[in-house]
C-alpha cells in the first residue's frame, strides 16, 4: 500500500514539473514572437534596425522615404522697385559644395524659409527657398485629403533665389542688419578679414552684396540675441587679431552700419 501511494506521489510531482516546463517554454517562444513583431525580426542583417508601429494610424512622427526637392534657381538680386522678380535665366547648383544652413522668414508671410551656403568655383553662393504655407497650414481640401493618404506636400516652393559671393559662406546668419524692419542675411568665410551683408527687401529679395571690413581673420560667427530688453538680433565674430583673439559684437537698436561694434580681447 506504501509502495502504491509513493508512486502517485512521485507521478504527480513529475507531473506538475512537466506543465511547469511546458509554460515555461510557451512564454519564451510567445515573447521571442512578440519581440520580432513590434522591433523587427531577430533574423535581420547585421547592422539594420527596424521597427513596427503598433499603430499606423496615431503615430507622433510621420517618417517617410528621403525625396529631392527640386528647385529653378534665379538671381534674387533682379528687383524691380515692389520687390517685383525680374525675368532671368536659371542656374544650376552642380558642382557647389554645400557649406551651412539658416532660416527666417524674409518675405514676410509668416512662414520660415531656407538659405543655404555654398562654395562654387567662383567664390561662394547663398541660396533662399521660400516656405510653402500648405506643409505648415494646410487649406486646400485636395492638399488635405492627399495628408491623409500619407502625401505631404513639398516644405518649399520650386522657385528659389540666389545671390552670388566673392568668398565662399562658412557662416551664415539672419539679422535686421540695418534695422530697417527686414530680414537680412550676414555671411563670413573662414580665416577671411571682412564679413557680408545681403539686406533683405521684405518680399524675399536681396541687395547685392556688401563687404564689411574686420580688425583681423574670421574663425567663428553666429547671429542671437544679448540684450533680451530691446529684443534685437546681434551679430557675434570671433577673430584672430594681431597680439591674440578677439570677440567683436554688433548689437544696438540703431542700423549696425552706423554702430561701432565693441571688441573684448581673448585669451585664446
Amino acid at each position: 500500500m506504501k509502495h502504491l501511494i509513493s508512486r502517485r506521489y512521485i507521478l504527480r510531482v513529475l507531473t506538475v514539473l512537466l506543465t511547469i516546463s511546458l509554460g515555461a517554454f510557451v512564454v519564451t517562444r510567445f515573447s521571442a514572437a512578440a519581440s520580432a513583431v513590434l522591433f523587427g525580426s531577430q533574423t535581420a542583417p547585421k547592422g539594420a534596425i527596424t521597427a513596427r508601429a503598433e499603430n499606423l494610424d496615431e503615430p507622433w512622427i510621420k517618417l517617410q522615404p528621403s525625396r529631392s526637392v527640386g528647385a529653378n534657381y534665379r538671381d534674387a538680386t533682379a528687383r524691380k522697385d515692389g520687390g517685383v522678380q525680374t525675368e532671368s535665366a536659371t542656374r544650376s547648383l552642380d558642382g557647389a559644395r554645400p557649406l551651412s544652413l539658416a532660416s527666417n522668414d524674409f518675405n514676410a508671410d509668416g512662414f520660415p524659409d531656407l538659405i543655404c551656403g555654398y562654395a562654387t568655383s567662383s567664390g561662394g553662393l547663398v541660396s533662399i527657398q521660400r516656405g510653402n504655407p500648405a506643409s505648415y497650414a494646410p487649406e486646400d481640401p485636395a492638399v488635405l485629403r492627399g495628408i491623409g493618404r500619407q502625401e505631404f506636400p513639398d516644405p518649399f516652393f520650386p522657385d528659389a533665389g540666389y545671390v552670388e559671393l566673392p568668398e565662399r559662406p562658412d557662416f551664415l546668419g539672419t539679422v535686421d542688419f540695418n534695422r530697417d524692419g527686414q530680414m537680412d542675411i550676414v555671411a563670413a568665410t573662414r580665416g577671411s578679414d571682412g564679413m557680408y551683408l545681403l539686406a533683405g527687401d521684405g518680399h524675399g529679395g536681396f541687395a547685392p552684396p556688401q563687404r564689411i571690413a574686420m580688425p583681423g581673420v574670421v574663425t567663428a560667427m553666429i547671429t542671437g540675441k544679448i540684450d533680451q530688453a530691446d529684443g534685437t538680433t546681434s551679430v557675434i565674430l570671433g577673430l584672430d587679431v594681431s597680439g591674440g583673439s578677439a570677440l567683436m559684437i554688433y548689437e544696438g537698436t540703431r542700423s549696425l552700419l552706423e554702430t561701432t561694434p565693441a571688441v573684448h580681447s581673448l585669451p585664446a
